[in-house]
């Protein structure tokens, strides 16, 4: 059975009315298009590789929960 990833958007409208997601701080209005959940690229990668820590964290949990074969 495999398990489903949640699906995430780097570029959906920030929920918490303008707040970089990762740090906390003033994300810049862009001149058209929504505004993104990062305030710069640094954050948005630091963002991707702490979900992806985390994702990697919770298989190696489910495989030490996991009894053995044979």
């Amino acid at each position: 059975m495999m398990a489903t990833i949640p699906v995430t958007h780097d570029e959906r409208p920030g929920e918490d009315g303008g707040a970089c997601a990762e740090c906390g701080g003033p994300i810049p209005r862009p001149q058209r298009g929504p505004r993104g959940l990062y305030c710069s690229p640094a954050c948005k990668q630091r963002a991707y590789r702490r979900r992806v820590r985390e994702e990697r964290e919770a298989y190696r949990a489910r495989l030490a929960t996991r009894p053995p074969t044979r």
